[in-house]
């Protein structure tokens, strides 16, 4: 069974006072252990912390991934506004454009591009580890977002294949959060760390989106956008690669205490066991498949609210440019903080068994959202502007629900193969 937990002999367990007085349902790891006296000092208490550390630094480094996608969408709309305004323009000043087929394709390339990078990056995740493939992929964002702007000067292939190494870069987003909620989440804390990890979706234009508005109008002009966004992403992956380590029990500062809290209901592998993935037996799994299905649905919401909310609020809603950028700011900064309250509210209720809470959470997300956008449908924008955005982020904002729902569910389904299951829930984001 997919579900089933696989403990070692009585013989790798060390038979000392420190196993016999491991709370019920225990794996214990000896690679963790440390003596009496590490684990009784008042510092070794007090330093569990490291664990959210690493999870609060990858959700910044997949925060700047998405944040180097959205920008160009951003740039797009700034460069269109200073094309019709003509402010900007001078005799020596050439502003690049792009027709309606051209920006749809360099839009779409990110998509295609993590698509089929997402086949090569999940074995090659499992072989190489996290810390290693996924700074390998921040160094690919930061290039071709640093080299955008030359790009979009030159021409159409140039900006096409750096938004093809950006998808690139991109596909590791959702392997990472797999195997950083399989291997340094309590289980008692997946839906707070899953749901925090994934919260970088709205993370992302929340931050991303004013800034680049008050880039694009200031002296600084459209380049300092993608400049801006290189940097601070460049600042992001190095302190991942300085501070990551691949499992808990190889991180120096990581105590027996906190260690032994994460091994917590986790089989013990060797490093070659977890790179034998049972793909046959997850993929007959049918709630593997509804955890696939329900992505598909989910990122089709998110994709049309963040990648084009601002061209929305800019030529359906009359926004200025700057105006449009803190206004798509906000339905997804709404929905980060309910994502993440919804998936620490679900690991505290126990009035419903485990699978009740997962479809009752995406139930309230998928029929709540959905019923929002079909009032949407009908109301004028050119009379009710301010109606139709607050209904636009009453509806974004519901979807936050869903990390109590199916991204809580693949971690939990697949257990130590959660890599594999969450790594495919991007499948729906393209």
């Amino acid at each position: 069974m997919l579900n089933e937990y696989r403990i070692g002999n009585d013989s790798e367990i060390p038979h000392s006072s420190t196993s016999t007085k491991l709370p019920p349902g225990v794996i214990y790891d000896s690679r963790a252990s440390t003596t009496e006296k590490q684990k009784s000092t008042f510092s070794a208490r007090a330093r569990t912390w490291i664990r959210f550390l690493l999870i609060g630094i990858t959700l910044l480094c997949l925060t700047s991934l998405w944040s180097n996608i959205l920008a160009f969408n951003f740039v797009m709309i700034c460069l269109k506004s200073d094309a019709e305004s003509n402010e900007t323009l001078t005799s020596n000043t050439r502003i690049p454009q792009f027709s309606t087929e051209e920006r749809t394709l360099l839009t779409s390339a990110v998509a295609v591009a993590a698509l089929i990078s997402n086949f090569f990056i999940l074995p090659i995740l499992t072989l190489m580890g996290v810390r290693t493939i996924f700074t390998v992929c921040g160094g690919i964002s930061v290039i071709a977002t640093a080299f955008m702007p030359l790009g979009i000067q030159t021409g159409f292939y140039s900006a096409l294949l750096l938004r093809l190494l950006q998808g690139i870069a991109f596909s590791a987003s959702f392997p990472v959060i797999g195997a950083i909620s399989s291997r340094w989440a309590y289980y008692k804390q997946y839906g707070f760390v899953v749901s925090t990890l994934v919260g970088y979706v709205q993370l992302s234009p929340t931050i991303s989106m004013p800034t680049s508005g008050a880039l694009c109008e200031s002296d600084l002009g459209w380049q300092s956008v993608f400049y801006g966004h290189a940097m601070v992403t460049g600042i992001l992956f190095i302190i991942f690669c300085l501070i990551y380590r691949n499992t808990p029990s190889k991180h120096p500062f990581v105590t027996a205490i906190e260690s032994t809290k994460i091994a917590m209901n986790k089989a013990v592998q060797t490093k070659s066991e977890s790179r034998k993935i049972p793909y046959f037996e997850i993929l007959k799994t049918p709630s593997v498949w509804a955890v696939w299905i329900a992505s598909i649905g989910n990122f089709t919401f998110v994709n049309m609210v963040f990648l084009y909310s601002p061209t929305y609020f800019h030529n359906t809603l009359g926004m200025e440019v700057a105006e449009s950028g803190l206004s798509a700011a906000l339905p997804a900064g709404l929905e980060f903080l309910l994502k993440v309250f919804c998936g620490f509210i679900s690991d505290k209720i126990k009035c419903f068994s485990e699978t009740n809470r997962l479809r009752f959470y995406n139930t309230i997300a998928y029929f709540g959202a959905s019923g929002v956008l079909l009032i949407l449908c009908f109301i004028d924008p050119s009379k009710n502007s301010t109606t139709c955005f607050l209904l636009l982020s009453t509806a974004t904002a519901l979807l936050g629900f869903t990390t109590g729902g199916f991204f809580k569910a693949g971690p939990l389904i697949a257990k130590q193969y959660s890599q594999f299951v969450t790594g495919n829930v991007s499948l729906g984001n393209f």
